[in-house]
C-alpha cells in the first residue's frame, strides 16, 4: 500500500491545476490507511526523494518543486487538523507529528517552498478556517516553531455535577448495598436514567 501511496504522492502537483482538493482527498485517505486501517506506517511514505533530489541539475526549473511542496504542505495540514477532529486532543496532534515522520520533512519541504508567507496563509485561512487554536498548533508545527504547551498538554476532564435524578440514584444504590437487596427495579432505574 505505502509503495503505491509513493507513486501518487509524485503526482499530486500535477493533479492539483484539475482537483484543487486534492490534498484534502488524499491525507482523508492516507489517514485512514494508517490510523484506522493500520496498513503501514506515515513514516512509510516518501515525500521527497532523495535520489532525485541529488539528479538535479541548476538549470532545472525549480517552480514546479516549490509548488510540489507547497501541496505537500498542505496534505500535512489536512491531515493534522483531521488527528484534531476524530481524537480532540491537540497532544494527540503534537505526538503524531513528532513520531511519524512529519517532523523530520517539514524543514525540507519549508526549504521549497515558493513563498511560505503565500503557504502559510493559504493553510491557515483554507485548511484551519481561522480557527485560533489550529493555528496556534498547526502552523507552527509546520514551521517548525515553537507550539505553546500549554494547548497540548492534556487536560483531565471536567467532572460535571451529578443532575438530581443521578444523586437520587446512587443514595437508594447506597441503601440497597446496606441491605445487600436491592434489584434494578427497586432503585427505580429505568431506560431513560440510562
Amino acid at each position: 500500500m505505502a509503495k503505491g501511496c509513493n507513486k501518487f504522492i509524485k503526482s499530486i502537483p500535477g493533479l492539483e491545476a484539475d482537483v484543487p482538493q486534492i490534498s484534502y482527498y488524499f491525507s482523508k485517505t492516507i489517514y485512514t490507511l494508517i490510523e484506522e486501517e493500520h496498513a503501514f506506517a506515515f513514516k512509510d511514505l516518501v515525500w521527497i526523494d532523495e535520489s532525485e533530489e541529488e539528479k538535479k541539475t541548476e538549470d532545472d526549473d525549480d517552480d514546479f518543486d516549490m509548488r510540489e511542496y507547497d501541496v505537500y504542505m498542505k496534505v500535512f495540514a489536512y491531515f493534522l487538523k483531521y488527528v484534531h477532529d476524530q481524537t480532540k486532543s491537540w497532544e494527540k496532534v503534537y505526538n503524531r507529528f513528532c513520531k511519524n515522520g512529519m517532523k523530520e520533512y517539514c524543514p525540507k519541504l519549508k526549504e521549497g517552498l515558493a513563498s511560505a508567507d503565500y503557504t502559510w496563509d493559504n493553510i491557515k485561512e483554507e485548511i484551519l478556517e481561522e480557527q485560533e487554536e489550529a493555528c496556534k498548533v498547526i502552523l507552527p508545527l509546520l514551521k517548525g516553531e515553537e507550539v505553546d504547551q500549554s494547548l497540548i498538554e492534556a487536560k483531565p476532564e471536567v467532572i460535571k455535577e451529578p443532575t438530581q435524578e443521578i444523586k437520587e440514584l446512587i443514595e437508594k444504590f447506597k441503601a440497597g448495598v446496606k441491605s445487600k437487596c436491592v434489584t434494578v427495579e427497586e432503585m427505580g432505574i429505568t431506560e431513560k436514567v440510562l
